[in-house]
Parts: C-alpha cells; structure tokens; sequence
C-alpha cells in the first residue's frame, strides 16, 4: 500500500438478541488476529455497557499472564 492511499475504514459488529453465544469473544479474538498477526491498527468498542465484556476478557487474561512465568515470558518474547 502507497503512503498517500486513502484507506476506509471497515466496520464489523456482533449480535445476537441472546446472551452467553460469544459474541465478545469472537470480537476478540479477531481483534488479536488483525492487530498482533496482521498489525491493523483498530478499535474495539464494547457496546455492552452493563456487562463490559471486553473488560471483564482483559481482566481475565491479565491474571492467567501474572499467574503463569511461562505465558508471560511467551507474549513478551512475542511483542
């Protein structure tokens, strides 16, 4: 891609009229894969205010990487 290429942006959503089908998740994890693998920059937002999904994800990965040396040392060596 030319440095003066004028890129427009994609939107992508997720829903479903019900709860617990993963939705988040999948967001997320195509969110990993376009941004760590195919270094897209991008934004996520959770439109899921009273859940906060993406937030309660985040938190949960944050404690497997502080509970885990050998995970912790793999996403640094990949970063």
């Amino acid at each position: 891609m030319k440095s003066n290429q004028i890129v427009s942006p994609i939107y992508l959503g997720f829903a479903s009229q019900k709860g617990g089908v993963g939705k988040s998740s999948l967001a997320e994890v195509l969110a990993s894969i376009l941004y760590y693998e195919k270094g897209i920059p991008l934004t996520v937002v959770d439109c899921d205010g009273t859940q906060e999904s993406f937030y309660k994800l985040r938190e949960r990965e944050r404690n497997i990487i502080d509970e885990s040396p050998d995970i912790a040392e793999q996403w640094l060596f990949k970063k």
